[in-house]
């Protein structure tokens, strides 16, 4: 037989451990109580290995599953940056990206764009300017989502009679088109 108390082997029926001296005959009561304990202590053991495989699995899945968040957040980043919110990637639309025509009577100017690329914004702003370089009407025109090749025509229209020898239009498209 085996001490409870210091796990040494004792010959058998001993009343009391002839290594550690403690009393072995002591009630039922106390065996029971030193059971709890040992099982317990066991308990822990099989927690911490338990937790150690855990922990290993844990950092297993974390080494391949961060290089993966990292190239979605960069992805999602530069979507963000350049993007409308489509999620797409864009980039601000330059002068090759469509054709543009224009036509003009008293009261109005018109804009036909033709764009190469799909459009996710479209924006043109028109300036009149008198004779003398003063700004004498202004507005913005917004189109979403036009498609490449169509044809899409922004009409400005004056409230007056533009009949002012030496005026002069400006307008400037802008927006984002996509890359995707």
């Amino acid at each position: 037989m085996y001490c409870r108390f210091c796990g040494r082997q004792i010959e058998d029926d001993s009343s009391f451990c002839t290594y550690c001296g403690k009393n072995l005959s002591t009630s039922t009561t106390n065996d029971n109580a030193n059971k709890n304990v040992n099982n317990q202590n066991e308990t822990v053991v099989e927690n911490e290995e338990t937790s150690e495989e855990k922990t290993s699995a844990l950092k297993g899945f974390f080494i391949l599953f961060i290089p993966f968040i990292i190239i979605i957040s960069i992805f999602l980043a530069i979507a963000s940056s350049n993007g409308s919110g489509s999620g797409l990637l864009t980039r601000s639309i330059k002068d090759g990206d469509y054709s543009c025509t224009t036509s003009q009577d008293l009261t109005s100017y018109s804009i036909t764009i033709v764009p190469n690329k799909y459009f996710d914004k479209c924006e043109i702003e028109l300036k009149l300017y008198n004779s003398s370089g003063k700004n004498i009407f202004s507005d913005t025109i917004s189109k979403q989502n036009l498609k490449k090749n169509s044809s899409y025509t922004y009409t400005f229209d004056f409230g007056f009679v533009n009949s002012l020898t030496g005026s002069s239009i400006r307008y400037t498209v802008t927006g984002k088109c996509r890359l995707i």
